[in-house]
């Protein structure tokens, strides 16, 4: 209700920018609900004004928000490629957060198209640790521990795990819900892979 309000009065007010902000966290908040084609109308929505005025780094933004969507919607080939080039865009602005944030949603396209080496390739050129954006080490986090999942190696699965977990802790002291749940989601799928027990404990949760 505040973003729908917020929407109509910049609308009024002819505020482009903020119109985009609040186009970007409504398609934001329809991700979360599981609401993919309506985020993504907003996503795009928001993509359409960061074009129109010019704005090349809210753009970028909005297509890595577009291409996590479209490997949700079994679209990989799709997000790659608007990944990639908002990655370039990140680089060129030298913007590191945004930059992870995007190596994270590229291997995770890279992984959905059956490409676990690229995949893991892109994990493992990032260094990450001096990261101060608490979401894009979650999505790193995430993304890393289904990379090394995806290579079925017992010694790799045990690591994503204990990653999992460590996520899972960060998740949960900060209060983000989302990333709490795609934790448990990741941790039971693992479990159920590798044949160990307590899959289902973090799946039932």
């Amino acid at each position: 209700r505040s973003l729908d309000l917020s929407l109509e009065i910049c609308r009024k007010a002819s505020l482009k920018r903020t119109c985009g902000f609040a186009l970007s966290n409504q398609g934001n908040l329809l991700m979360w609900e599981g609401k993919l084609d309506q985020a993504k109308v907003k996503q795009q929505e928001a993509l359409a004004i960061w074009n129109d005025v010019n704005n090349q780094g809210d753009a970028a933004e909005s297509n890595v928000a577009i291409a996590k969507l479209s490997i949700e919607q079994g679209q990989a080939v799709e997000a790659e490629a608007l990944v990639r080039d908002a990655r370039d865009i990140f680089r060129k602005k030298k913007w590191a957060g945004d930059e992870i944030w995007a190596d994270s949603v590229l291997a995770m396209a890279l992984l959905a198209e059956g490409k676990p080496g690229e995949a893991a390739k892109e994990i493992d050129s990032v260094t990450a640790e001096k990261l101060q954006n608490e979401e894009v080490r979650l999505e790193f986090a995430l993304a890393t521990a289904f990379v090394r999942a995806a290579s079925g190696k017992p010694a790799d699965q045990s690591a994503a795990i204990k990653v999992l977990g460590a996520t899972l802790g960060e998740a949960t002291k900060h209060g983000f819900v989302g990333y709490q749940l795609e934790a448990r989601l990741a941790l039971g799928e693992i479990e159920m892979q590798s044949g160990r027990p307590g899959a289902s404990a973090h799946l039932g949760q």
